[in-house]
């Protein structure tokens, strides 16, 4: 992802965020007679104007809900959006076409068409680069897997097991992770070139902590940064900062090659997070979310002091510490809108956590916090899209494993869940794409596809295809998806297309 923009494109970021790139104007008409049908085509333009309008509003809110619109008939008139990708930046920028056709009184058919271009600035400075728009038929989706070992996905002469943790699409590049390999001094954190059909073609590689077999537990890029969560369990008060002592490791993707930069978060000034004081696999990095300048980062149960913690890295040769707060279980996921971060914990009372970081240096917890929305089971993996918040759960007999939350007002107590439904199976990851759910599960290894266009009767779309190992993560790059599964130390990437 390229970084730097023009003084304009960051004034008008800031100020905006979404916002209308520009606009063209298509007006075409059959058989033209301006005289006979102005009045009609005067309605059809101010019409595909307020659809184009209503969907620029969508976009300020969320620029995931820009997405098509199907034929609506309205009188003599029929409405529709189209949205695809725009060649120019098809990662974040998306051409909406508002369409009014009608007959008029000869019965020739006439239409108006709209265009303009909305570009999402939040994206062009972070990660999320999956286009809701659907396009092709995923009632048929298509799979193929590949086995991250060499002679695969792998060039010759890596040796041992490479499980998947997770992995991050971005801007053509695909970044998987590995928390542990079978021997220490072996690659952990892998590129792969993308493209819409292909396989993946290896890039580049390295390791976070040569002297250990551990390795990543999450990453997400930002610009040319690899942000990434150390999976390596120290004794945190005791250790020396460094690739085998820090939560919080800075990759500059440019030189992939140079050690990355090592964040341990304080122990002998606030927040005095300690690990491995009790027992093994405290305060390790977990789960992280990048956003403005700041990484969100989720740490396991710590022997003391906050498993959620706020490091500025608007400099990321210079992180700093700002903000924290103890959950007291580990922190599985994180998603982050607006002021407001969503934790998806460990702890079976309160499995979503709702935090006000309106203010970094002092999260407070909202009052609209859930606790234990099913009865039983943990919090595993978030994704948001406008006002709903998508949880994943772990499973749990009896209990469901995917609901539908109402956030648009986290600052109140929550509503009702919208909807929810029994998976059979821990949801460890999910991505929501226009009226469709995506989950990758753990036990029963699949993907399934849901159609959530009313969350209060969710509905399978395809059938579930079957994942080569247990779920572990997923994640979506303009129309493929990526997910990763491990079998027995091994690790596999499933690359999952819309059907022709």
């Amino acid at each position: 992802m390229q970084r730097g923009f023009s003084t304009l494109e960051l004034l008008i970021a800031m100020a905006l965020m979404v916002v209308t790139l520009s606009a063209v104007i298509e007006v075409s008409f059959g058989n033209q007679d301006m005289l006979v049908s102005g009045e009609m085509n005067a309605e059809a333009l101010r019409m595909a104007q307020t659809l184009l309008e209503e969907e620029q509003q969508l976009a300020r809110k969320d620029f995931k809900l820009v997405n098509p619109i199907a034929v609506t008939t309205n009188g003599p008139y029929d409405t529709s959006v189209t949205v695809e990708p725009w060649p120019g930046d098809p990662y974040t920028t998306k051409r909406v076409t508002a369409h009014v056709n009608w007959s008029d009184a000869r019965h020739v058919t006439r239409g108006v068409a709209l265009t303009t271009l909305v570009s999402n600035f939040v994206s062009a400075s972070g990660a999320d680069t999956c286009i809701s728009a659907l396009t092709g038929d995923w009632s048929a989706p298509q799979k193929t897997d590949y086995q991250l070992a060499s002679g695969s996905l792998l060039p010759s002469g890596f040796l041992g097991n490479y499980p998947l943790s997770d992995i991050d699409a971005s801007r053509g590049t695909l970044y998987v992770a590995v928390a542990s390999t079978s021997a220490a001094a072996r690659a952990n954190f892998f590129v792969f070139d993308v493209n819409p059909s292909g396989m993946p073609v290896y890039v580049n590689s390295t390791d976070n902590n040569p002297s250990s077999i551990d390795g990543i537990n999450a990453v997400q890029i930002a610009g040319i940064q690899a942000f990434v969560a150390n999976a390596h369990d120290a004794n945190f008060k005791t250790c020396k900062p460094g690739a085998n002592c820090s939560q919080l490791q800075i990759f500059n993707l440019n030189t992939l090659s140079t050690p990355p930069v090592n964040f341990l978060i304080p122990t002998s000034t606030p927040p005095f997070v300690l690990g491995n004081m009790t027992s093994n696999n405290q305060a390790v990095g977990k789960s992280l979310f990048y956003k403005d300048g700041y990484v969100y980062l989720g740490l396991t149960k710590t022997a003391s002091g906050p498993e959620f913690n706020i490091i500025d890295v608007h400099d990321p040769a210079t992180p700093a510490w700002v903000g924290s707060f103890s959950v007291g279980a580990s922190i599985n996921a994180i998603y982050v809108r607006n002021n407001y971060a969503y934790l998806a914990t460990d702890d079976s009372s309160r499995e979503l956590i709702i935090l006000d970081v309106g203010n970094p240096a002092s999260p407070i917890l909202a009052l609209g916090t859930v606790i234990n929305p099913g009865g039983l089971g943990f919090g595993r993996s978030l994704y948001g899209v406008g006002d709903t918040l998508y949880l994943g759960r772990t499973f749990a007999n009896g209990a469901k494993e995917l609901y539908l939350l109402d956030v648009a007002d986290p600052s109140t107590n929550m509503s009702a869940p919208l909807g929810s439904l029994v998976i059979g199976s821990s949801v460890n990851a999910l991505v929501v794409r226009d009226y469709l759910a995506f989950l990758v599960t753990s036990t029963t290894k699949r993907i399934h596809i849901l159609n959530i266009s009313n969350p209060a009767s969710i509905t399978p779309f395809a059938p579930a295809l079957s994942l080569p190992g247990t779920g572990a993560t997923l994640d979506c790059e303009q129309n493929v998806l990526y997910a990763g599964s491990n079998g027995t130390g091994t690790g596999f990437l499933s690359v999952i297309t819309s059907g022709p």
